[in-house]
């Protein structure tokens, strides 16, 4: 028996369709994968910072996006002069390779 063009032609877009939602899943999939995993490495990376600068600790969060910027203004004026030391910089980084 013999399957008519259209019907392969159905048949055809069915599978572009199926193929089409699956690597639309694997990409979201792929995507909240790396969200995740970056979520957790700024959860540890704070975790360190605070452990190290426990004084940061200190400051409230907002109850808004502004006052978060606000109250964490100090700090993140803080960590901007650090990275701007490139000595510093330099030293925290090998730091960083020899660990590893």
């Amino acid at each position: 028996m013999r399957i008519s063009v259209e019907e392969r032609l159905a048949r055809a877009r069915k599978r572009e369709e199926q193929l089409e939602q699956r690597n639309i899943l694997v990409e979201n999939q792929a995507r909240e994968a790396k969200k995740k995993s970056d979520s957790r490495r700024l959860f540890i990376i704070g975790e360190l910072f605070c452990k190290h600068f426990p004084i940061a600790l200190e400051i409230a969060p907002g109850r808004s996006v502004e006052e978060d910027r606000l109250n964490f203004e100090c700090l993140d004026n803080f960590i901007e002069a650090l990275a701007r030391c490139q000595q510093c910089y330099q030293e925290i980084e090998d730091s960083l390779i020899g660990k590893q």
